[in-house]
């Protein structure tokens, strides 16, 4: 009973944070219809790419031909695009969830990388079909494909797919700064204006936002370079030390990035440095899948692995930055004597309780947690 009495209480309160104004009720529905629209079109465009990758594999001849003439590679880029729209699924949702969390803990840089990777995404839209008309023109060369049955129509899927994405992704920008000036004006009531606890607060948002990303793009972009290692097991000693390497490596990531969040929370430096010497290990993991990828010319995979190495190096430095600010009175916000130990992405609970009982967004107030003024 008691459970169930704290589960309903956390319900109201989420409830209570996604209706607190217009902006936090518009900001939770366009996450959901980004969420639902981008994802059909994604499913739709995928299903289109792996029945013209399905009807090249089953005619011999043709298979055959483009295996001859261009390598196996050029068609397992037509793999890769496929796999690419289910990521852009799977990428999706951990938008809407990062969302939500950013709602729920009125997390204001959390909004900024939601705008950010919105925005990026679907520029990569313009780069989707690009790529599948690029492999399709090479094999429509070969006089023995000619034959198999394809549909790349890409005005019916792909040209709406990116204008629609844009378009939800400029609207998400909008209402995303109206809750940054929300979310700050709320913060800057509890912290106040001290210079130095705001810059102290902005290090703190920044460092544990880049590793939540960071989580993300390892465990489901990274993890892909693995998999593809899997059929060399055998035969590939370097391979098989690699699939062991990566294997360890995905095991323990959760249970750094929890290290990294109890440290920052609890101002433990012994615990970010040991972090720093973990994530270290995983910023070369990150070059090995860069050094195999682009061997594939799977670049896509390629960028992935190259941000995550830029925003693993950006945490580490914003760690240590952080680190000069423990014991100076940003603690006492975020823990109390008897708190539990939070969660990775929950860390925001203390001070988010702390500031319930306060009065509500002043629109006229300009001023934000991130300010320098």
């Amino acid at each position: 009973m008691v459970y169930c009495a704290k589960f309903r209480k956390n319900c109201a309160k989420k409830w209570k944070r996604v209706t607190t104004s217009k902006w936090t009720i518009l900001f939770a529905i366009t996450r959901i219809l980004i969420f639902i629209i981008i994802s059909v079109f994604q499913l739709v465009i995928f299903v289109r790419n792996l029945l013209y990758f399905v009807n090249i594999a089953s005619d011999d001849s043709c298979l055959n031909d483009i295996i001859k003439n261009y390598g196996a590679f050029d068609l397992m880029h037509v793999v890769y695009v496929c796999l690419e729209n289910l990521l852009c699924v799977l990428f999706q949702f951990f938008q809407m969830y990062f969302g939500f969390n950013a709602l729920f803990h009125e997390q204001s840089f959390q909004l900024i990388a939601i705008v950010v990777f919105d925005l990026g995404w679907a520029l990569y839209g313009i780069g989707q079909p690009l790529t599948m008309k690029y492999f399709r023109d090479r094999f429509d060369k070969i006089t023995t494909c000619h034959l198999v049955d394809h549909d790349l129509t890409f005005r019916y899927y792909d040209i709406p797919y990116t204008v629609i994405y844009f378009v939800l992704a400029l609207i998400s920008t909008f209402i995303s700064f109206k809750l940054y000036q929300q979310f700050g004006w709320n913060i800057y009531k509890k912290i106040g204006a001290d210079l130095e606890i705001k810059k102290l607060y902005m290090k703190r948002l920044v460092s544990t936002t880049l590793l939540k990303y960071e989580l993300y793009f390892f465990l489901l972009f990274l993890m892909l370079n693995g998999i593809r290692w899997i059929d060399l097991y055998d035969d590939d000693p370097t391979a098989k030390a690699y699939w062991n390497y990566h294997s360890f490596e995905s095991i323990l990531v959760f249970f750094v990035a929890l290290l990294a969040y109890q440290s920052i929370r609890l101002e433990w430096k012994i615990g970010m440095y040991i972090f720093f010497v973990l994530w270290i290990t995983y910023i070369l993991d990150a070059i090995l899948v860069v050094g195999a990828s682009a061997l594939v010319h799977w670049y896509f995979l390629t960028f992935w692995a190259l941000l995550f190495i830029i925003l693993a190096l950006a945490t580490i430095v914003y760690g240590f930055m952080l680190m000069k600010g423990f014991g100076k009175g940003l603690k006492k916000f975020f823990v109390k004597s008897s708190a539990k130990p939070t969660s990775p992405g929950e860390e925001e609970a203390s001070i988010e309780t702390q500031t319930e009982d306060q009065s509500n967004f002043n629109p006229t107030k300009k001023m934000t947690i991130e300010d320098d003024d």
